[in-house]
């Protein structure tokens, strides 16, 4: 519904919306409020998430990502949310193939945000064991899997996390800073918790002070 309001080029869509009892008085008007309350000078031009659960496409590897998010409380214009994301693998020990050699995939991907806590194998950059940390799922490969040498690309079952500047390094971002960017707030963070965590009732500022697990 965002999209609609921030270029004057939809305007006949919201009229014929409008006309057809799609949209009503009062949705129209809390729309403008939260859409006057902030600069949305950018959000045309980024994927914008109606939520976070939501999945989206990217290309990879990318230099930058950038989303804009609507939560309940508020709307959040364009962001940078990473400066390099990756994939890649190593095919298996199969003939005419390398099995040490690094294959970064090169194309169209499926992800969404997940909420998971690190691990003690050091794979999720800067961040302590036990942390809930935002990362993102890669759950389907969108262009032709195949690599230089030949071997296609698999995703694991489930899908794999996207990597960030060192292959086998997950790219990940800390509760902390995600809330100040405003990609958390306590919706988004109640609706990640609920899918990947369980019931959750702490708020970020606790689950970002939590001592890690031993």
């Amino acid at each position: 519904m965002l999209q609609l309001y921030t270029r004057r080029t939809y305007g006949p869509i919201r009229q014929l919306l409008r006309s057809q009892g799609l949209i009503g008085e009062i949705q129209e008007r809390e729309i403008e409020q939260r859409v006057s309350a902030v600069q949305l000078n950018n959000v045309g031009v980024s994927t914008i998430l109606d939520s976070i659960s939501d999945t989206f496409v990217i290309q990879l590897p990318t230099t930058t990502l950038s989303l804009a998010f609507i939560h309940d409380e508020c709307i959040v214009p364009s962001i940078r949310m990473a400066h390099i994301l990756s994939w890649g693998d190593r095919p298996e020990a199969v003939e005419g193939s390398d099995a040490a050699r690094w294959r970064a995939y090169q194309g169209a991907a499926l992800v969404r945000f997940e909420l998971r806590k690190a691990g003690s194998n050091r794979v999720f950059r800067s961040a302590k064991e036990g942390e809930l940390v935002l990362v993102l799922r890669i759950l389907e490969l969108l262009d032709p899997p195949l690599g230089p040498d030949g071997v296609p690309f698999r995703l694991p079952e489930g899908g794999d996390l996207a990597q960030g500047k060192s292959p086998g390094r997950y790219w990940c971002m800390s509760l902390d800073r995600a809330q100040k960017l405003g990609i958390f707030t306590p919706s988004s963070l109640k609706i990640l918790g609920e899918l990947y965590l369980g019931d959750i009732s702490t708020s970020a500022e606790t689950t970002t002070t939590k001592s890690p697990s031993s």
